[in-house]
């Protein structure tokens, strides 16, 4: 698969473009469509969203948007050490190849997550409440694995657990942007990702310092303070809700009359 990157990038190069406008591979009518949605969003955004760099930075919406550390460091410290964890409970029976296949269920359920949950929260377009359900359902797998004394439960419950992690990822991207405008979201996305990143050296250093059991207990622990900073985490201020319901309906008869005049 590695020696299909570059040709896909040099399809990507030529073939997706930076606005509809300039896709070829669209009808006028469809292209024109898109920029319509796409120019209502910008103006609700900019009427709920900071609209430069530093006033996004004071906003505390934008560091709550942090909680994907949580993320970062569970899934890091269950990738690191799951092959471990399942050695140290095989008795000696199990091989290394076995090891490698068991290691390889979470995983593989996880590809499925992200894709499932990306496509639903989308569809329903309640991308809040697939999120906290896949944080809540990490926090069950990883307390599942701390009490987990045989093989079997242990990938049961890390199963679990790599679904609601990776499912939490499939939505969290398209979440994560509506807290931006188009100015600030190049900057806004890079903190909330830097931030999250450091995850990766915590994850693994938390299964290496304390014992297994305590470790699986403490990401559990850190996921449900990411379950409270989003359940904290609102869209719009109440005193935004009057001016979005406006905007709104003025674009909804703004698009009502050119549809009138096509």
């Amino acid at each position: 698969m590695k020696a299909f990157r570059p040709l896909l990038g040099i399809v990507v190069v030529f073939y997706l473009t930076n606005r509809p406008s300039n896709a070829k591979w669209l009808s006028k009518e469809e292209s024109d469509w898109l920029e319509g949605e796409l120019n209502a969003e910008r103006k609700v955004s900019s009427k709920i969203n900071k609209v430069t760099k530093l006033d996004m930075l004071k906003d505390s919406k934008i560091w709550k948007l942090a909680l994907f550390f949580a993320r970062y460091t569970s899934i890091y410290g269950l990738s690191f050490w799951m092959p471990t964890i399942i050695k140290s409970l095989s008795e000696n029976a199990t091989t290394n190849l076995e090891i490698g296949w068991l290691a390889m269920i979470p995983s593989l359920v996880g590809i499925h997550a992200v894709m499932f949950v990306g496509w639903n929260s989308d569809r329903t377009n309640e991308h809040k409440t697939h999120l906290l359900v896949c944080l809540m359902i990490a926090v069950v797998g990883f307390i599942g694995c701390g009490f987990s004394n045989s093989v079997f439960m242990m990938v049961l419950m890390l199963t679990i657990t790599s679904f609601g992690l990776y499912g939490f990822s499939g939505c969290f991207f398209a979440y994560m942007t509506f807290f931006f405008t188009e100015s600030t979201a190049p900057v806004g996305i890079a903190i909330v990702n830097s931030f999250a990143a450091l995850g990766g050296f915590v994850g693994p250093m938390i299964l290496i310092t304390v014992a297994f059991t305590q470790g699986m207990f403490i990401l559990s622990g850190l996921l449900m303070m990411g379950v409270i900073t989003l359940l904290s985490l609102k869209l719009t201020d109440a005193s935004d809700e009057n001016k979005v319901k406006k905007l709104k309906s003025i674009l909804i008869d703004y698009k009502g009359s050119k549809c009138m005049e096509d």
